[in-house]
């Protein structure tokens, strides 16, 4: 085998890791916020008339949240990588590797902030009950 096939093997063989992960990313990155907003409904169900109780919900969730937005910025930089790879592929395999259009809002900062808010709008219920 050539050199110049076993570098663009090796280069296929990573993009393929790349996306694997970016689908395990994306996976967590819309089952979690759904998870915990759902979990939130059942507990503000019965928390809804316990202060003390709602404010260490929004703590945990503040806890939650963190984790969920370190493993957005996880995600960009595979992402990222993923994108580079994708570029040395180009060079041999345009055709087969899709083109996605960017878009200035992205969808992990929209649920992190979404979440953020929820969160604060909790703490200033937990707060005006008390």
């Amino acid at each position: 085998m050539s050199n110049d096939i076993q570098i663009e093997d090796n280069h296929v063989k990573l993009y393929t890791v790349l996306v694997d992960q970016l689908q395990k990313y994306t996976t967590i990155t819309w089952q979690g916020p759904t998870a915990l907003i759902v979990a939130n409904l059942f507990a503000l169900d019965k928390f809804c008339l316990n202060p003390l109780l709602l404010f260490v919900l929004s703590i945990f969730n503040g806890v939650l949240i963190y984790g969920f937005h370190r493993m957005i910025i996880y995600q960009r930089v595979i992402i990222k990588a993923t994108k580079q790879a994708e570029d040395e592929l180009r060079k041999t395999f345009d055709k087969f590797i899709p083109k996605f259009s960017e878009s200035k809002v992205r969808a992990g900062s929209l649920l992190i902030w979404t979440l953020w808010v929820l969160d604060i709008a909790l703490v200033i219920y937990a707060i005006t009950i008390a």
